[in-house]
């Protein structure tokens, strides 16, 4: 089974597609082309005269205070306050009363009631001609004036620039002056304030004597750190000698050398003295005993030397924890009066401090009054030299010129965008179009969507036929003939649709191309489709066909028709079999009798045999079996297996069968036929019929036991630039100029 939910993107054919509908993408480009150049010249020209200000970063300030107002001259939103300040309707006011726009009648045209126009409609009449733009990355204001008339547009922006100048101007110079008497009430305020600050910093300098209190607090602070550090070094010398004494009392007094370990012990001055000469001596006497002998004199006058000063060592050492004790009392004493000396001076430092504290709140409001005052008399004197003349806030760098062109219409932009926009809106109306399309267009695109192979791709060719009534009813004068035949002609073809005989006078017939017309296109379609069935069946060769469509006027019966004749002329004997007992059509293409004659209906109700319900045709080797008398309900006598007897007695007798039924989502009538042929064929028109029809009788044909080998694409349009006959292109000269042509014309006679 088909799986019909494959959304492809076939590029190629939309490329075709576009290509196909060139013509509809050509109209809208002409159409807003047209539209374009209409604007264009319709349009009044517009003449644009340019000023161009720049914004200094910095201007002097009145007060030289930090400003958090946020409208400082460097960052955007000045820049932006700026531009916003030349749309001011003051501002508009002022360029229409310097000009004399407000007594200009094709500026203001009076009103029919005589009253004139208020101040905000001559402002907004006048912004619409104003442009206002800052430069990217810049500080340049662009200042733009549009006018039909060159030399005005140049004259309003001379006074735009003129009256913003002059506006700006005027209130620096209000806003000096104001500066001014304020800067002169707080001139006298601020002095008040820093006299009675400094009498009130005097008079507790008197009370609390607090006349030199920075250098006493000088003083005493560098006194306090000098007593913390001694307070610190005479602790840790007492802890010192503390240690030192534990540590001599858990010692044995005659293990002389653990005693000179205690640096307290060894820094004694008469023991490290006679530490030092008993170091000498043995030092002596060591030099003495390599040289002389025990028995010389000099040998034993060191050895007597070494004995004495270790007793004179040991003695002092025994009287060493007297004097650590003396020590340890010396230091603890001296620090417990650096301490106390330390107390003292750190109350001196907290009561100078307290003292202090007011003296020192009174000395900054006296310096903060001093140094606003300073500051306010130094910008008096300034403001009152200056005036607001200093530091222009703007710099004019362009003046306002005559324009020698129109600004506007941009001409090439508009003719640019109109293109584009042709393009786009003419690519979109085709693409559109055929996104709404539900149909098969091409055949790959019917291949990949049913999985399906194609037999045959029969092209369509519009009725030469009505084209020939057409030019003979202009001819005529029979204008609106014509144009109804026109206009129906997209809906009537020569294959598959029939031809009114209200449009051309003739009866409604299939055409037999092969017969007709054997070297045209859709000529070599069929014999193509011929081949592509003569192939599917090599082993057991499929004899009986059914060709059948989804919905009507697919062009089944034309396709039907057209392939028996294709198997006549190979000599086959063919029964063509019109089993559409609805709406038969075949008895009006194939034979000349008119009325009713006998055929499948009589024949399944047994009403003639076989051999009678056959009807010859003038074509050699094709018999017709027609759908005979109306039957008030075909798909009952379809109902049973009479059909099937009746085909396996056609096929005894004859070489092919090809039968032609009804739409299968019409009626159920093809349905209870299909599982009987060899072979069924579905006919779908390209671009018309839908995919749900075709989903739909797909299935239906699959459930009754259909085999479906494939489909037939039939009116596929002719043209170089369509999408879906690209097939044909390139062997139309082979169609055309074939040996077929001959050939099969004398077949057709029965040479």
């Amino acid at each position: 089974m088909p799986q019909f939910d494959r959304d492809v993107i076939d590029f190629h054919r939309l490329a075709n597609l576009l290509r196909a509908k060139a013509w509809i993408i050509a109209t809208v480009i002409c159409v807003t082309f047209l539209a374009a150049v209409g604007y264009i010249v319709w349009t009044p020209k517009i003449y644009l005269s340019r000023a161009v200000i720049q914004v200094p970063q910095e201007t002097r300030k009145v007060f030289d205070v930090s400003d958090d107002s946020g409208d400082k001259p460097e960052t955007l939103d000045y820049l932006n306050s700026v531009v916003q300040a030349f749309t001011s309707r003051n501002l508009m006011l002022r360029v229409i009363k310097t000009t004399g726009l407000d007594k200009d009648p094709s500026f203001a045209p009076p009103r029919r009631d005589g009253s004139p126009h208020t101040d905000i409609e001559l402002a907004n009449r006048i912004a619409q001609k104003v442009g206002i733009s800052v430069r990217r990355g810049t500080r340049i204001i662009d200042v733009t004036v549009s006018d039909e008339n060159p030399r005005m547009a140049q004259k309003l922006a001379v006074a735009f620039i003129k009256e913003f100048l002059r506006e700006n101007f005027e209130q620096r110079r209000g806003l000096s002056r104001l500066a001014r008497e304020f800067l002169q009430e707080e001139r006298q305020e601020l002095k008040a304030k820093l006299e009675q600050a400094e009498r009130k910093l005097q008079a507790y300098r008197t009370e609390n004597k607090a006349v030199s209190l920075e250098e006493r607090q000088n003083i005493i602070v560098e006194k306090l750190k000098e007593l913390n550090t001694t307070v610190t070094e005479a602790k840790s010398s007492r802890l010192r000698i503390e240690a030192d004494l534990d540590q001599f009392k858990k010692i044995n007094p005659e293990n002389v050398d653990e005693l000179l370990r205690i640096s307290s012990v060894s820094k004694i001055p008469q023991v490290a003295l006679i530490r030092e000469e008993l170091l000498k001596a043995e030092t002596v006497f060591a030099a003495f005993k390599k040289r002389y002998g025990q028995g010389h004199p000099k040998y034993i006058e060191a050895l007597t030397s070494v004995a004495n000063l270790k007793e004179s060592l040991a003695d002092a050492l025994s009287k060493a924890g007297d004097i650590l004790i003396r020590e340890y009392e010396a230091a603890r004493e001296a620090e417990e009066k650096l301490d106390q000396s330390l107390r003292e001076q750190e109350q001196k430092a907290m009561e100078l401090n307290r003292i202090a504290i007011p003296y020192n709140v009174l000395q900054r409001d006296v310096e903060s009054d001093r140094s606003l005052f300073e500051s306010v008399n130094l910008r008096l004197k300034e403001t009152q030299i200056t005036g607001g003349f200093d530091n222009p806030p703007f710099y004019m760098i362009e003046d306002p010129l005559v324009a020698a062109s129109p600004s506007k219409p941009r001409k090439k932009l508009i003719l640019a965008f109109a293109l584009v926009l042709g393009v786009t809106l003419g690519v979109g109306v085709v693409i559109g179009k055929d996104a709404i399309d539900s149909s098969l267009r091409t055949v790959d695109e019917a291949e990949s969507y049913l999985e399906l192979p194609a037999l045959a791709t029969i092209p369509d060719r519009r009725s030469t036929e009505l084209m020939d009534s057409a030019k003979k009813m202009v001819h005529e004068r029979d204008f609106s003939a014509a144009t109804r035949l026109l206009r129906e002609k997209s809906r009537h073809f020569v294959n598959g649709s029939d031809v009114p005989k209200s449009l051309t006078g003739k009866d409604d017939l299939h055409p037999l191309i092969l017969v007709k017309e054997p070297g045209s296109e859709q000529g070599e379609a069929f014999r193509t489709l011929r081949a592509s069935i003569s192939l599917l069946g090599k082993k057991s060769p499929f004899r009986s066909f059914l060709f059948t469509s989804a919905i009507p006027s697919e062009g089944k019966t034309f396709t039907a028709l057209n392939f028996a004749s294709s198997l006549a002329q190979q000599r086959f004997n063919t029964v063509l079999v019109d089993a559409d007992m609805r709406e038969p059509r075949l008895q009006n293409d194939l034979l000349e009798e008119a009325g009713d004659v006998p055929g499948l209906t009589d024949l399944l109700s047994g009403q003639v045999e076989l051999d009678d319900a056959l009807s010859p045709t003038k074509h050699d080797h094709l018999v017709l079996l027609p759908a005979g008398s109306r039957a008030p309900d075909p798909a009952k006598l379809l109902d049973n297996e009479d059909f099937c007897r009746i085909l396996e007695q056609l096929l005894r007798n004859h070489d092919r069968v090809v039968i032609d039924s009804p739409p299968i989502n019409a009626v159920s009538d093809t349905l209870l036929i299909a599982a009987y042929v060899h072979a069924t064929f579905l006919v779908i028109r390209a671009g018309k019929t839908p995919k749900r029809a075709i989903r739909r009788a797909l299935q239906q044909l699959e459930q009754a036991g259909a085999n479906v080998p494939g489909f037939i694409f039939n009116r596929l349009p002719l043209g170089g630039g369509s999408a879906a006959y690209y097939y044909y292109h390139y062997g139309d000269r082979y169609a055309r100029n074939g040996a077929h042509k001959e050939s099969e014309a004398h077949l057709s006679s029965g040479r």
